[in-house]
């Protein structure tokens, strides 16, 4: 027997997703800052921002991992690169962090010819 779903609780969950979850240099960087808190054991820190951080760098760097970026390391290596660029780039705050995060990570870490 199929699954049916009323029309008006199908309409309503689709309306309630976001159309893309794109994240930008601002938003990455409260991530950061709130990554450096946690880390310092701050006990306002946001975990889930927190998480966020190391956990939407660790899905970058996964889906370029033996492509174009060649990275054997510890992940802080890449969270402390980003943040460093975060601080240095004011400009790439307000653009969407995927292309200029792949570019860093590419350029740092290129897979040998």
């Amino acid at each position: 027997m199929p699954l049916r779903i009323p029309f008006f609780l199908a309409m309503t969950l689709l309306t309630a997703l976001p159309a893309a979850a794109e994240v930008d240099g601002h938003q990455l960087k409260v991530f950061q800052q709130e990554a450096d808190a946690f880390n310092a054991e701050k006990p306002e820190a946001n975990r889930y921002r927190a998480g966020f951080y190391s956990g939407y760098l660790t899905g970058i760097l996964e889906a370029l991992q033996g492509r174009s970026v060649c990275f054997k390391g510890c992940r802080c290596e890449i969270e402390d690169r980003v943040a460093q660029y975060l601080n240095d780039h004011p400009a790439a705050l307000d653009h969407p962090a995927g292309p200029w995060l792949a570019k860093l990570l590419e350029e740092a870490y290129p897979c040998p010819k």
